[in-house]
């Protein structure tokens, strides 16, 4: 009887050295690696955690029950006076960055220098029978060669009172007839009928919203 409980006893102890093969261990790698994933997690997939209040005791909780932290320096579309409570620079710098989101790209967020906010955007062609200048994407419409006579139309867009446009023409080494658009109002200045030959001419402009037209502040013309 003596030998039979010996000899069990040795089966169990040589059988008690293997290794499971399905289990997850905290000294081998790649184990987590070969499981096979899910590709869309949902908030009822169970987690297994060790749970340090209670002795590291392992537990089950679901991906719904993890709880989410707000990060403290980040900035949300929906929560207020986030901005107001940042340090404020009081002397700005053209090297200056901001962050915007790029229309042309898909809202893609990237950062600007404020030297290419505050520059003029300008919308330049060599030459155009009509002129209408789009205010809600330009600041400046340039003709560098007109060949032709010009009608410089109403602009299009929404302008806020007192928005600022200028017109710079340049003809092609003729003179060439400008006509403009009765929103356009002369302020102590007359505007041209005609270019003169190979000269540039400045128009400047402020939008008007208490009679609705564009007032023609200032006149120059290339010496």
């Amino acid at each position: 009887m003596g030998e039979f409980y010996k000899g069990a006893l040795n089966d169990i102890s040589s059988s008690g050295t293997g290794t499971d093969a399905d289990a997850v261990h905290v000294n081998v790698g790649s184990e987590i690696s070969g499981v096979t994933a899910k590709a869309t997690p949902t908030t009822s997939d169970l987690l297994l955690i060790e749970d340090v209040a209670d002795s590291n005791n392992k537990k089950k909780i679901t991906i719904g029950d993890i709880p989410s932290t707000p990060d403290a320096d980040a900035v949300h579309i929906n929560v207020a006076n986030e901005i107001t409570g940042i340090t404020e620079k009081t002397t700005v710098d053209n090297q200056d960055e901001f962050l915007i989101e790029d229309s042309g790209a898909s809202f893609v967020k990237k950062s600007i220098k404020r030297k290419t906010i505050v520059s003029p955007i300008d919308n330049t062609v060599s030459s155009s029978a009509t002129l209408t200048p789009n205010v809600d994407e330009y600041e400046q419409e340039t003709i560098t060669a007109l060949s032709t006579a010009l009608t410089i139309d109403a602009p299009t867009g929404t302008p806020s009172n007192g928005l600022k446009l200028v017109l710079r023409i340049t003809d092609d080494g003729t003179g060439r007839g400008l006509t403009w658009n009765a929103i356009f109002q002369e302020i102590g200045v007359t505007l041209p009928t005609t270019t003169t030959a190979n000269k540039t001419i400045y128009v400047g402009l402020i939008y008007n919203a208490t009679a609705t037209k564009w007032d023609v502040v200032a006149i120059k013309e290339q010496a």
